[in-house]
């Protein structure tokens, strides 16, 4: 019993030292992240609360000095989302004698026809959504492709590493400018090429239905980070699982979908999501393309183009404001959707699907 005793003290004294050590190291590590801290909250946490409240404000940043936001509560996203749904008779082409005041016509199927309060939001939303199923898709699969062919043992692949991964470093100002030229109906490369194999090239910056596809064709010049992180998965697939696929007489296109894919299918995830956010915020190229109002009629008006006009061309700062909010909200949906739907595609080699 005595030697319990004398035990005892000396057991708490070392609990004590550790908290000791405990409390120093948290003191520390706050130290450490505390310029992380204070940026995040000057930087990011105050600008977002501070554009919460005001898309629930009637703030412009061309009203007098005087007078500050206008609280107005639900009115600038029902702005955003108000409809307005009529069935006309056959014939009828004013659809504005059947709308309410306020309400423009967006869309007309068969005899119904469908108005907005903001049209451009509908429009740009659309546009937005559409450039995703199109460029998204094809910029995933071009850099998993790159990915692929600078995976292989070949001379000299390092140097194609870099040169396909240099263009995503080159600002996408001076990129939207160099395609301009490159896609100009006249005097561009790609149609000068076309022209000397017997092609007519089309005006692909001013025609409504290839304005998309040759935006997505410009964002194809910046693949080479997605392709980086291919590579890395690429790399950390074992290659015992090829040599056990060859004995057993898989080729190369079953090895790639039974075994690569599978293996990469997180870092797949990863750039998915990432493709999706960047999407949503498609603006720069955008803007020079379309001149900054969505040219050729409206269809370049991508979400983020209509917001930033809306922001500091019309100065509504509070409607451009609900916009943003909106819009972080249709992200996180997609998102979320993303991730609950990935437990049936995404492998883990750590664990289960």
């Amino acid at each position: 019993m005595a030697q319990i005793s004398a035990a005892a003290p000396s057991f708490r004294s070392s609990a004590r030292r550790r908290s000791g050590v405990r409390r120093i190291e948290v003191r520390w590590g706050l130290m450490f992240i505390l310029p992380w801290i204070v940026g995040f909250l000057l930087f990011g946490a105050f600008p977002m609360a501070a554009s919460l409240y005001l898309s629930f404000t009637n703030y412009s940043l061309a009203a007098k000095t005087d007078v500050g936001p206008q609280w107005i509560g639900l009115t600038n996203y029902s702005k955003l989302f108000s409809l307005d749904v009529h069935t006309v008779d056959p014939g009828v082409t004013d659809a504005s004698k059947v709308l309410a005041p306020g309400y423009t016509e967006l869309m007309q199927v068969g005899n119904v026809v469908v108005g907005a309060t903001d049209p451009f939001f509908w429009k740009s939303l659309r546009v937005t959504l559409l450039f995703a199923v199109i460029g998204l898709p094809s910029g995933l699969a071009m850099a998993l492709i790159l990915a692929l062919l600078t995976n292989l043992p070949v001379p000299g692949v390092r140097i194609f590493r870099t040169i396909f991964y240099l263009p995503y470093v080159v600002p996408a100002v001076a990129s939207g400018l160099i395609f301009q030229q490159v896609l100009n109906r006249d005097v561009g490369w790609l149609n000068v090429l076309l022209k000397a194999v017997g092609l007519s090239g089309p005006n692909w910056l001013n025609d409504e239905a290839l304005v998309l596809p040759a935006l997505a064709l410009i964002g194809l010049w910046g693949v080479g980070n997605a392709m980086l992180l291919y590579l890395a998965g690429l790399q950390g697939v074992p290659t015992d699982l090829y040599e056990a696929a060859k004995i057993d007489g898989a080729n190369s296109w079953h090895r790639l979908i039974s075994i690569t894919l599978p293996m990469i299918s997180p870092v797949i995830l990863y750039n998915l999501v990432i493709g999706l956010i960047t999407v949503f915020q498609y603006f720069t190229t955008a803007y020079i393309i379309g001149g900054g109002q969505g040219n050729p009629n409206y269809s370049t008006l991508f979400y983020n183009l209509y917001l930033y006009n809306q922001a500091f061309v019309y100065t509504d700062m509070g409607y451009a404001s609900a916009m943003a909010w909106v819009l972080m909200i249709i992200v996180l949906t997609i998102t979320g959707i993303v991730f609950a739907t990935s437990r049936n595609w995404v492998f883990y080699a750590s664990g289960p699907k």
